[in-house]
């Protein structure tokens, strides 16, 4: 990355100093002789063998370390192979297409340069023996659009039992592979559950809701959506529900208050996008805190135990017999006698406690949650 400086002209030997530099700091010009089409190989090479093609199967595993916080060490495990939507989860075609990062020169480097990007983070994503190390940019972003802790332009390749180095002229490899330990945090949050022991449905949902912002509280700071504090006041929630013992659900209003001391930062402008955040009222308890929510889907799993099985702010609704929640379910098809057994249970043995309805527009479920997430990462690595 550039640095400026408005100071008076530097004298001809710092001058020569800076340019020699192989920092982080310093964007450098592009050097033909040292530009090394095997580095990229070597990169791409290992991308492919931690994330692997649409086909694979299995988890590869990311470890993120903060230096500056007593060494705290996150862990998540991730699926291998195609995402949600059937795409490949892989960072090899970004950082091989000339539209995004395809066209940038990489270089042989070392252990020093790797040390010359410390910025607190590193972060480690591995397949077995194999595993890539970066310096994450995190933290604020600020109105120049520059992180308040720049990412390295250093790679640390570890294949065979070898640890090699490479850079680039930009962070934006690291930038992009964290994207993927962003997301493993998001659907970290999500992953909520109640003992099926509860059938109050009032109170599932409160406990939903009280452990996403425990999650929350929880997250590590370099998370990117990170509050300072987050909290769930019990209230009513439940707005539909099917009471059928056959496939109990039911929809309630998810969300969480914010406080951002900084209420401009970027960690509250993450969650703006959909459905918004309400501005403070000043008043009560959470009076300075920012308001966030949209519906959600609560289901029983196989064990029978509660969790979030969507969220979705343009349309939906409780699912019922032989019917899906949303408009493009593969449930939607039923027979007339299919119909039948359905409707008349649910006017006479009052299996369903509210009445169903849905709203226009599309749905706005996990999976398309995290398909924008994916897509908005790669619009974000076009556009640096």
């Amino acid at each position: 990355m550039k640095k400026t400086t408005s100071r008076i002209l530097l004298s001809a030997l710092t001058v020569l100093a800076l340019l020699s530099l192989s920092g982080c700091a310093q964007e450098k010009e592009e050097n033909t002789k040292e530009n090394d089409p095997q580095a990229r190989e070597a990169v791409l090479q290992c991308c492919e063998l931690i994330f692997g093609s649409a086909e694979e199967t299995g988890n590869y595993h990311i470890r993120v370390t903060d230096e500056r916080d007593g060494g705290r060490v996150d862990e998540y495990d991730c699926p291998r192979g195609a995402d949600e939507q059937g795409y490949g989860n892989s960072p090899v075609y970004a950082l091989s297409e000339p539209s995004m990062y395809g066209d940038e020169p990489w270089y042989a480097a070392a252990e020093q340069d790797w040390d010359d990007c410390r910025n607190g983070i590193v972060a480690e994503i591995s397949y077995g023996e194999d595993a890539i190390a970066f310096i994450p940019p995190w933290g604020a972003i600020k109105t120049d659009a520059e992180y308040e802790h720049p990412g390295g332009n250093v790679l640390r390749l570890t294949q065979n039992g070898e640890t090699t180095y490479y850079k680039s002229n930009t962070a934006h490899a690291a930038q992009l592979l964290f994207g993927y330990a962003q997301d493993a945090v998001m659907e970290k949050l999500y992953d909520l559950h109640v003992p099926g022991t509860e059938t109050d449905y009032k109170n599932i949902a409160n406990e939903f809701c009280a452990q996403f912002a425990a999650g929350l509280n929880a997250a590590p700071r370099w998370f990117s959506g990170k509050p300072d504090d987050a909290a769930a006041a019990v209230k009513e929630r439940v707005f539909d529900a099917y009471c059928g013992t056959d496939y109990p659900n039911f929809c309630f209003g998810f969300g969480v208050m914010m406080r951002f001391d900084d209420p401009e930062s970027s960690q509250r402008h993450q969650w703006e996008a959909g459905s918004g955040m309400n501005e403070p009222t000043g008043e009560g308890e959470y009076g300075d805190y920012f308001s966030w929510g949209m519906a959600a889907d609560a289901c029983r799993d196989e064990a029978g135990n509660w969790y979030v099985a969507g969220t979705w702010t343009g349309g939906g609704g409780i699912w019922l017999p032989y019917i899906g929640s949303s408009w493009d379910s593969a449930q939607n098809d039923a027979t007339a006698a299919q119909l039948i057994d359905c409707w008349p249970r649910r006017r006479t043995a009052q299996s369903v406690c509210r009445a169903h309805t849905r709203t226009g527009g599309g749905t706005g479920d996990r999976s398309a949650r995290r398909m924008g997430r994916s897509a908005a990462r790669r619009y974000v690595s076009r556009r640096l």
